[in-house]
């Protein structure tokens, strides 16, 4: 199950759930852990997906190419609004509270069982070969580009800042 955190600034943030998507789908979005939401989330789903759906461009692509594949190949007897994002449940009543949504509070939409399967077998070629960044000055592998800038800047900023010198 793949949840979909849809951010819109000065509003609260929406969740959206859907059975399987195709991993190339998903490709590109960024990963976070359920944090503040309780334990009891990392069950439902280890991790979300979020995405600035209204204000970035990448974003704004990805889920655009998500809801009309999701029109494309769910059942007919599956109602589904025009804009799934107005599906989805907000995280909190307003933007100022906390969050308080359960996760059977989380709408799931059902992807038909032959996408299921292709999603799937692409999860597996995937899982053959992880992408990894290495660091130059300690040799550690990480999973993002983002991951290894921070690493650097932290534990390496004195070499970054000789070598920018020299």
């Amino acid at each position: 199950m793949q949840v979909i955190r849809l951010v819109d600034g000065g509003r609260p943030d929406r969740l959206i759930a859907f059975d399987s998507l195709p991993i190339g789908m998903l490709k590109g979005i960024e990963e976070k852990i359920p944090r503040g939401l309780g334990k009891h989330w990392l069950k439902f789903s280890p991790t979300m997906y979020v995405l600035d759906y209204k204000l970035t461009n990448k974003d704004m692509e990805k889920w655009e190419e998500i809801t009309s594949f999701v029109h494309r190949v769910t059942d007919k007897n599956v109602r589904l609004l025009e804009k799934l994002e107005n599906m989805a449940k907000p995280m909190a009543p307003d933007s100022v509270r906390p969050a308080d949504i359960e996760p059977e509070d989380v709408p799931v939409i059902p992807i038909p069982k032959e996408f299921q399967k292709e999603a799937k077998q692409e999860e597996d070629v995937d899982d053959a070969k992880p992408e990894l960044f290495t660091c130059m000055a300690c040799v550690k592998e990480f999973q993002t580009d983002r991951l290894l800038k921070m690493h650097v800047g932290r534990f390496h900023k004195d070499q970054v800042a000789k070598e920018k010198v020299a």
